[in-house]
């Protein structure tokens, strides 16, 4: 009996190994695979805005941080780490990605699915949490967030926002233009039960189909955003929109003499954002009212200059073809070029970490370093507090409890970008 019993014992063991190493990547990228790992001598960048912190020990078990500080209990099982001259810091949570790039041929405007390339550049960079803000293959997104859930494919995890709500007249071939606010909701709804969790509102949508976009969203539990022209950011605030992308540059507040529900005309919104005084009442009131309307700004630095203060500020970077960079990359100059505008590295930092969590409402399992949080974590060779180009020698990212070798994810896409 006690034979059978040690053997069922061994059986089950096997069973549980074998399933946990279907679910580990079978890909040269895979650096750490210990369930129990110790990262000791380390610098931390904890994502929330406080100085670095020496001489730390971070004791990671099955994917989450179970202990910290300068003597933390170390476990016997441990698989040691040394990190001298390196820092850690939380896993990057941005949140205007995409999974397509513009073809950029002659004809109509087109983009292609970057199903393949792109999360693994995200990952690379150390995103390890991404908004999609926006869909051109709804279908693709969620099978390839699938995918990676399940450990068949490599990323971040994919936080999906739904295809585009737009109005008609969009003059991109791949969006589908509503025709009413009766539209818009029967979109909102289907995309909805297929398993998106936020929808972008775009330029071309009218104040009505708006409205109602918004109200169906969230009663379906889905956050709103939005790259709007058509109607204001102070009349989108008003309808309680979520998110705000770009910054200011996609504001129609500013232009002279304009209407409501007046059709978006870019050119006239540069020039008026151009015009204006950042520091003018008629900008303050309008900041100060998205403040007050808890309205967060996406900034995407890496494809516009903006400026921005107060609120929630979170950063992403668009890399859909017209910026001149691409997926992972980008995301690096994101941060750098918060820097470069005025914010120390640390915030920089915090707005690619806990501010993207805490937009996301998954603050408290992601996007800082604390014990219980998941151990989604970038391991750079330097001082990116110090000197924010530094987070270009990320070297390891770790998520879903494994470490995977940021240069070989890189070389692993050579060839792809622009194709698949």
């Amino acid at each position: 009996m006690k034979a059978s019993r040690l053997l069922l014992l061994v059986l089950l063991a096997l069973t549980v190994s074998a399933r946990a190493a279907e679910n580990l990547p079978d890909d040269p990228s895979v650096k750490f695979t210990d369930p129990v790992v110790a990262l000791t001598n380390a610098r931390i960048i904890d994502g929330l805005g406080n100085p670095a912190r020496e001489g730390q020990t971070i004791v990671l078990r099955d994917g989450r941080i179970t202990a910290m500080g300068k003597s933390p209990k170390i476990p016997s099982d441990a698989v040691m780490h040394d990190l001298d001259g390196k820092t850690v810091m939380p896993g990057l949570v941005m949140v205007h990605k995409h999974s397509f790039y513009s073809s950029m041929v002659d004809g109509p405007f087109h983009m292609n699915q970057m199903e393949y390339s792109f999360p693994r550049m995200y990952l690379a960079a150390g995103v390890t949490t991404a908004r999609t803000t926006g869909s051109l293959e709804p279908y693709t997104d969620l099978e390839l967030r699938d995918r990676i859930e399940r450990g068949e494919d490599i990323g971040p995890d994919y936080h999906l926002t739904a295809p585009y709500v737009d109005g008609i007249g969009t003059g991109i071939p791949q969006l589908h233009g509503v025709k009413s606010p009766a539209d818009a909701a029967r979109m909102i709804n289907y995309w909805a039960e297929e398993g998106f969790t936020s929808i972008k509102l775009y330029v071309s949508l009218p104040a009505a189909e708006m409205d109602t976009a918004i109200k169906i969203a969230h009663a379906n539990g889905l956050q709103v955003t939005g790259h709007i022209g058509r109607v204001s950011y102070r009349e989108a605030a008003a309808m309680g929109i979520d998110n705000l992308e770009h910054g200011f540059l996609a504001a129609s507040d500013w232009v002279a003499g304009r209407m409501p529900d007046e059709p978006a005309n870019i050119g006239k919104i540069y020039d008026s954002i151009a015009e204006v005084n950042p520091k003018s009442k008629e900008v303050t009131q309008v900041i100060q009212h998205l403040i007050d309307e808890n309205v967060a700004i996406t900034s995407t630095l890496a494809i516009f200059e903006t400026f921005t203060r107060g609120g929630l500020l979170v950063v992403g970077t668009d890399p859909t073809g017209y910026g001149g960079f691409l997926a992972g990359y980008g995301s690096w100059r994101a941060i750098e070029l918060l820097v470069e505008v005025g914010l120390s590295p640390i915030d920089a930092i915090k707005c690619a970490t806990s501010n993207g969590a805490q937009l996301l409402s998954i603050a408290e399992q992601t996007g800082s370093i604390e014990v219980g949080k998941a151990a989604e974590l970038i391991i750079v060779n330097g001082n990116p507090d110090e000197i924010i180009a530094d987070l270009r020698k990320t070297e390891t990212v770790f998520k879903d409890g494994i470490g995977y070798d940021s240069a070989t994810l890189f070389k692993s896409i050579a060839g792809m970008v622009g194709i698949q």
